[in-house]
């Protein structure tokens, strides 16, 4: 419910949705990340990539997109 309130999304490679396979994977390591000093990387690496992925993204080649800015530049 926050996500669609505040307009962001999860996608995979190739542009697709999230499927509950990848859904339940995030949750599970960002979960995880939260519960272990792995979340201390994650915001280490958000600080210094490029593409400001944290950890769990890094691994799933998963991506936030701002819906509303994504509509705007199609």
């Amino acid at each position: 419910m926050g996500m669609r309130i505040t307009g962001i999304e999860f996608r995979q490679r190739h542009d697709r949705p999230l499927d509950g396979l990848y859904a339940l994977l995030h949750t599970a390591g960002t979960m995880i990340a939260y519960a272990t000093s792995l979340q201390i990387v994650s915001v280490i690496l958000m600080l210094i990539t490029s593409s400001k992925q944290g950890l769990v993204d890094l691994i799933l080649a998963t991506v936030v997109v701002n819906r509303a800015a994504r509509r705007a530049s199609n």
